[in-house]
């Protein structure tokens, strides 16, 4: 699916790519110096990362939606946290 789609899906009015910056900006300040694996990979950094992002947001995306969406991100190489 889209992440426009599941972002209106979720009621989250941001533009795909503020929602891709968001992803990118909090993990950039919430986990200095870490990967984008690193944090995926630790189920409770994962966990916390996802909810950080939706108390940012007041929605609700499931951990899905986030993490495939980060792991979008590195897979592009869009972003230096690789």
């Amino acid at each position: 699916m889209r992440l426009s789609t599941e972002l209106d899906a979720y009621g989250i009015s941001e533009t795909p790519d503020a929602f891709r910056t968001r992803l990118i900006d909090t993990l950039l300040k919430e986990f200095p110096g870490r990967s984008i694996d690193s944090v995926v990979c630790r189920p409770a950094d994962a966990m916390k990362y996802c909810q950080m992002i939706r108390n940012e947001i007041t929605s609700d995306p499931p951990d899905v939606v986030i993490l495939k969406t980060l792991m979008n991100i590195r897979r592009k190489k869009s972003a230096q946290l690789v």
